[in-house]
C-alpha cells in the first residue's frame, strides 16, 4: 500500500504567520481551508464582523499566484 504525501501549509495575512500541519490533499477541501485560515491568522476579528476572503496560493517553485475559489482550485494547491 503506497503512502498518501501529506502538506503544511503556511497562511499569511498581514504580518500574521499560522500554520497548518499534516494536511491531506484528499480529505481537504475548500470550506476547511476557509475553516483553518479563520482559526490561525484571522481569531482576533469579531464574528459579528463581515469580512470578504480571497484566498491565492503562491505555487512552489514557480513565480505563479493563483485564485483559490473551490474544492478543484485546492487539489491544485497540492499537485
Amino acid at each position: 500500500m503506497a503512502a498518501f504525501p501529506y502538506f503544511d501549509l503556511i497562511i499569511n495575512y498581514k504580518g500574521k504567520v499560522g500554520r497548518v500541519f499534516d494536511v491531506d490533499p484528499n480529505m481537504y477541501c475548500y470550506i476547511d481551508v476557509l475553516k483553518d485560515v479563520t482559526a490561525t491568522v484571522l481569531s482576533h476579528i469579531s464574528c459579528s464582523e463581515a469580512i470578504a476572503i480571497t484566498l491565492h496560493c503562491d505555487m512552489p517553485g514557480t513565480d505563479r499566484r493563483r485564485l483559490v475559489e473551490n474544492d478543484l482550485d485546492v487539489l491544485d494547491m497540492f499537485y
